[in-house]
């Protein structure tokens, strides 16, 4: 075959791929209305054409939408009108919506990706709920796929996280690239002479994604695996069956032994519950939590073993607090599990006022390991975790918000309480000692805040005023070797 018929080939084939995951995962039906998510890079301009070329085929209505982020405030108008021209050259309807990520990043307690990620979400589903549009079509391929993989294997992530990106997910947002890999969407690019962004972030070596993508994967490619991109995909896939298979496994334990209350909590025998296999106790005090939020975006396997932790407690009664307003009681015999604007029990003799309710907590005993605390009362979440030393570099000056300890300079048992008073502490940059109140009035903090202050006591000594500093002697010094980051957030 000559050059130029294999150039002319190309695009077909790239159609034929398309069309072969579409149907080999049941993505499209005729008469389905669609709306493609287009960002204007090369992703998303490969699926708008190849569902165009595709449309009359399937029988499918399409429309474009675009979500100006407005992190990149000249860049991002730009590309919020390239892709403006590119829906009128096609004729194709259109939405489009500019909203402020960083403004509702801040004091979210996620991330700016995340932040960016709940707001494009947002943005689809309430065009498919006011269009009656019936799939939205995002623009995900191997090498996305390939990379989270690859990103939740090294953060620890259990099978689900392994998995990685769903070709359908819930069976209204399908992915019909996720057989396609970058490379041929940037060759299907260039042989249709099809115009794209590029998105300049996504060369920022801050980002883990970003360091894995452009580092990472091009060593294992070179130096391990030349197929790398087709193994962890052939490792999702082998996952996402399994997890199908667990799934259906669990709706029948949820059905059996999961008891809603009148109170709206969901109820389960403790004894029932140790009498599963150890995986399917997590499992399904996984499916506990996801009925109650309708997802499980913040709750890690840490919490799930916590959970477990407090069920098999030689103590009767105790409670834990979870990411995302999720409290677990346990009552003698049974776990409880309520979110939060529902009516929860609370301790008889558990301390009240205007701020609502607050007891001290052991978080650590005798010795360090990570941690999410959910402060209800407060509307607080503290997180502890390990913390690496370029983290450290990147944070910046201390804001007392987030603050890096000297791990061995911690002694135990740590606890969490409120200010007492003539407490006192070292403030870091001090040479002596101040009164917690002293502090308050040098640093005009309102005695309103004043009266949902906490401290975190290590042995008895105070090594942080949460929100405000740290004690100097357990700060970060060229002689630490182990750095752990704390953070405070407003809850969500």
């Amino acid at each position: 075959m000559a050059p130029t018929d294999f150039t002319r080939h190309q695009p077909e084939n790239f159609f034929r791929k398309v069309a072969r995951t579409i149907r080999r995962h049941g993505m499209l039906n005729p008469g389905d209305k669609v709306l493609i998510g287009v960002s204007g890079g090369p992703d998303s301009m490969a699926l708008l054409h190849a569902l165009i070329h595709l449309s009359q085929r399937l029988g499918i209505q399409l429309a474009m939408a675009h979500l100006n982020h407005g992190l990149r405030p000249k860049a991002a108008d730009q590309d919020e009108a390239f892709v403006t021209a590119q829906a009128s050259v096609l004729s194709l309807p259109f939405f489009v919506q500019k909203t402020d990520v960083s403004a509702l990043h801040q004091g979210s307690g996620d991330s700016l990706e995340e932040a960016a990620r709940k707001a494009r979400y947002e943005f689809f589903q309430e065009i498919l709920d006011q269009n009656n549009y019936t799939k939205l079509a995002l623009g995900h391929h191997q090498d996305d796929n390939a990379e989270l993989i690859l990103m939740n294997l090294i953060r620890g992530s259990g099978i689900l996280g392994l998995a990685g990106i769903p070709a359908v997910r819930g069976n209204q947002i399908v992915r019909p690239l996720m057989e396609i890999s970058k490379k041929e969407i940037l060759t299907f690019l260039c042989q249709r002479q099809i115009a794209f962004v590029t998105d300049t972030s996504n060369q920022d070596q801050y980002f883990l994604r970003n360091r894995i993508r452009h580092e990472l994967m091009p060593l294992l490619v070179a130096n391990y695996n030349p197929r790398m991109v087709a193994t962890l995909n052939r490792l999702g896939r082998i996952l996402q069956d399994e997890e199908a298979w667990a799934e259906e496994k669990i709706k029948t334990a949820m059905v059996a032994l999961v008891m809603k209350n009148q109170d709206g909590s969901l109820g389960l025998s403790i004894s029932d519950l140790q009498a599963l296999h150890v995986a399917a106790r997590k499992r399904l005090v996984r499916a506990i939590i996801k009925q109650l939020l309708g997802g499980l975006r913040r709750i890690s396997a840490d919490h799930l073993d916590a959970v477990l932790n407090l069920a098999g407690n030689l103590k009767k009664e105790g409670a834990l607090n979870l990411p995302s307003s999720i409290l677990v009681v346990r009552s003698g015999p049974k776990l409880s599990f309520y979110k939060t604007a529902e009516k929860r029990p609370r301790p008889a003799n558990s301390p009240t006022g205007k701020h609502g309710v607050f007891e001290s907590r052991l978080l650590f005993t005798d010795r360090f390991q990570p941690l999410w605390l959910r402060i209800e009362s407060l509307d607080l979440e503290i997180r502890f975790a390990y913390a690496a030393f370029d983290a450290f570099n990147a944070t910046g000056p201390a804001d007392g918000r987030t603050v890096f300890f000297d791990l061995d300079q911690l002694d135990f048992p740590m606890i969490l309480r409120n200010p007492r008073p003539g407490d006192q502490f070292q403030p870091l940059g001090m040479n002596g000692r101040q009164k917690i109140k002293k502090f308050f009035i040098n640093h005009k903090v309102p005695r309103t805040e004043r009266a949902t202050c906490l401290v975190l006591e290590s042995n008895g000594k105070i090594i942080w005023l949460v929100g405000y500093r740290i004690d100097d002697s357990v700060k970060v010094t060229h002689n630490t070797t182990r750095i752990v980051k704390a953070e405070l957030l407003l809850a969500g």
